[in-house]
This record gives structure tokens, C-alpha cells and sequence, in this order.
């Protein structure tokens, strides 16, 4: 079964900018490992803030699988992925290997990726800036505008959480084989899906 999570940071706001990179800090959310990588890099706060949005991305994709309720990011180990060129960053978590793609401006970084690697390049995905007092809905309408312009035939779009606050697509009432993923932070907000005709059912619940 496949399924998708994304994950979208405001660089430039106040409070991510006031984000220390200390040792307090990155002893809190980051292994040592992911914490070496961070510091070596050219770029120390930007790479800080992939892995943060690989780890946020990840969750979602751990909890549609039911392999975890709670957000720790120390148990998700991100590591950059170097080896193909469509591959940004993978995640791990107890033996679970998911992977991403993690895309970065002088505004934003934004992550998305799925748990199976050959169909990240499958995955739709669109950013949208606006007020952040209107993220919720925007972001929705970024993920209906993203499907119309591929599946026109679904004119009627309405997006639902279910009991585990996973948001789950709908057209004229009926469930989508469509797996999404929405994201805000402060303004930007980025909306991901993928066609799974092989989507369970269970998620309704």
C-alpha cells in the first residue's frame, strides 16, 4: 500500500529565524549522526530544516501505516540520499525505510515522499503562498486546483479527517483512491497527492 506525506517551512519567519543551532537543541530533536550531517554542511540552518521537514513529512506517513501515534524525531533517522538524482533524503524508522524528495528557495524548504521509493516520482505536488490566516483553506483549494488540472472529471472535491486527524479525499460524497498530504507554516502551504487504487479502506474509520 502506498502513501504520501509532505511538509512545507517558512525560512524567512520570525520564529523559525529565531531557531538556534545549539548543542541543547539538536540533542533534543536530532541523532548524532543526523546532527554531524547538519553541522558539515555549507548550510547548517538549511539543512537543519530538511531534515526537520523530512522527519514532520515522515510522521505522516508512519501514521497512515499505523506504525506510530506520536511525533518523537529522534526515532525518525533522516540521511541525504545521494545515489539517484530524483532522491533527496530517506527516513528511517524500526526498519521502516521512507523516502523523499526535499526542495529548498531562499523562502521555503519543502519535503514530500511516499514508503515506497519507485513511486516518489508518481507523487503531484503544488505550493501556495497567502496570509497565514488563511492557510486551512487555502491549502485546500492549492490540492483541488493541483488534482482539477490532472483528473478534471472530479468537480466536486471535499477533504475529510477521519478519526486519527488523517485528511482523506472526496468527490460527490464518495471516497477518492487518492492518497494527500497538506502542509502550512506561516503563509506557505503545499498540497501532495498520489492515485492508489489500492488505497485501504481502513482509513475511513
Amino acid at each position: 500500500m502506498v502513501f504520501v506525506g509532505n511538509d512545507i517551512v517558512h525560512l524567512n519567519d520570525p520564529k523559525n529565524l529565531r531557531v538556534e543551532i545549539s548543542n541543547r537543541y539538536l540533542n533534543k530533536s536530532f541523532t548524532p549522526a543526523e546532527q554531524e550531517t547538519i553541522l558539515k554542511h555549507k548550510k547548517p540552518s538549511l539543512e537543519l530544516w530538511r531534515h526537520w521537514a523530512c522527519k514532520e513529512a515522515a510522521y505522516k506517513i508512519l501514521m497512515k501505516m499505523g506504525a506510530t501515534t506520536s511525533f518523537v524525531p529522534k526515532s525518525i533517522e533522516v540521511q541525504p540520499y545521494e545515489s539517484r538524482a530524483e532522491l533527496s533524503m530517506t527516513a528511517n524508522y524500526q526498519g521502516i525505510n521512507l523516502y523523499f524528495v526535499s526542495e529548498a528557495t531562499q523562502d521555503y524548504v519543502f519535503t514530500y515522499g511516499s514508503n515506497l521509493k519507485d513511486a516518489v516520482p508518481l507523487i503531484h505536488s503544488k505550493v501556495g503562498k497567502g496570509f497565514e490566516s488563511e492557510e486551512s483553506a487555502l491549502v485546500r483549494a492549492t490540492l483541488f486546483q493541483l488534482i482539477s488540472e490532472n483528473c478534471p472529471e472530479y468537480s466536486t472535491l471535499e477533504v475529510v479527517k477521519n478519526s486519527n486527524n488523517i485528511p482523506l479525499l472526496f468527490n460527490n460524497g464518495a471516497r477518492l483512491p487518492v492518497d494527500i498530504s497538506l502542509t502550512h507554516d506561516y503563509g506557505f502551504v503545499a498540497a501532495t497527492y498520489m492515485m492508489n487504487s489500492n488505497l485501504s479502506a481502513t482509513l475511513n474509520s
